[in-house]
């Protein structure tokens, strides 16, 4: 079966005066004419790249962080690869100051997300020998070479993975997730999603504990809400609600994907939550 295929843009990646993460960077077209419609540009027709099929720890959602450890050491491995060096950042940790010039670098991307994002896959610039403009299928030797892929082996990114991807370009990242959590490298090494989180105070997850970041997101939104009671006694409910759902595929063994909703996935028992299926089995259906 044939996929869309992917646009090539050329482009600079930005991070002076930015606060990027393990899995976005600013990123300025070469054309801007080329970008499709709906992407959000700023003032200095910069994009906010998302990263395809990678989720890292957070460092500033809602004000909010989680371990720094692990969080920072995510963003090093991606500014790392992508080729920047001697990365230094303003007090708190805010803002990069140092270096000044941008990078050069290679985007394929289908399209943005909801926000205006181009949802893309990152490439060093001499591994992708296309012009902007060009129209390309994002075969598993390209992956092989992109940010994307390097950040699941490391192990510093959580596979998450969407309903439009590509179904070979999702197996052979599964399989590199895979191999990441099994050897416990990077935030594989420190989390414990799976194995259960105690969680009695906001601060287990934003200072001492690892977990998959689309749950800490999701425990950060019930936090604030009027129907978090300091317990998670009303998580599942909260997670359950049409607003707050997040539907989802689990691929079984055979390679089916059978729907689900993620409430569905966890357990909560006497403040512990669980999720109780591997991440890299998750296929999220854009909302």
């Amino acid at each position: 079966m044939t996929t869309a295929p992917f646009l090539v843009l050329r482009g600079q990646l930005h991070i002076l005066g930015y606060s990027p993460d393990g899995d976005s960077l600013r990123f300025e077209a070469d054309d801007s004419s080329l970008w499709q419609s709906r992407v959000r540009l700023n003032g200095d027709d910069r994009a906010q790249l998302r990263i395809e099929g990678i989720d890292t720890p957070e460092s500033h959602y809602l004000g909010e962080h989680q371990p720094e450890g692990p969080t920072n050491k995510a963003t090093r491995a991606l500014l790392r690869h992508v080729g920047f060096q001697n990365v230094r950042w303003s007090e708190g940790h805010k803002k990069v100051t140092h270096p000044k010039n941008p990078l050069d670098a290679v985007i394929l991307t289908r399209g943005p997300d909801k926000y205006g994002r181009p949802i893309s896959f990152l490439f060093k610039p001499e591994d992708i020998p296309f012009v902007s403009g060009h129209e390309v299928e994002l075969t598993t030797e390209l992956l092989a070479l992109s940010a994307n892929q390097a950040m699941l082996q490391n192990g510093w990114a959580y596979p998450t993975f969407y309903e439009n991807m590509p179904p070979q370009i999702r197996s052979a990242m599964m399989m590199v997730a895979r191999e990441a959590r099994q050897a416990r490298r990077g935030s594989q090494y420190h989390d414990r999603s799976m194995t259960g989180v105690d969680v009695s105070s906001k601060s287990v997850i934003t200072d001492d504990v690892m977990i998959m970041p689309k749950l800490f997101r999701r425990l950060i939104n019930y936090m604030r809400s009027s129907a978090y009671d300091g317990t998670l006694n009303g998580f599942l409910e909260y997670l359950a609600k049409p607003k707050n759902v997040d539907p989802l595929y689990v691929v079984g063994d055979d390679g089916v994907l059978r729907e689900h909703d993620l409430d569905d996935l966890l357990t909560v028992s006497a403040n512990v939550l669980t999720l109780n299926t591997l991440p890299e089995r998750l296929v999220f259906q854009e909302k």
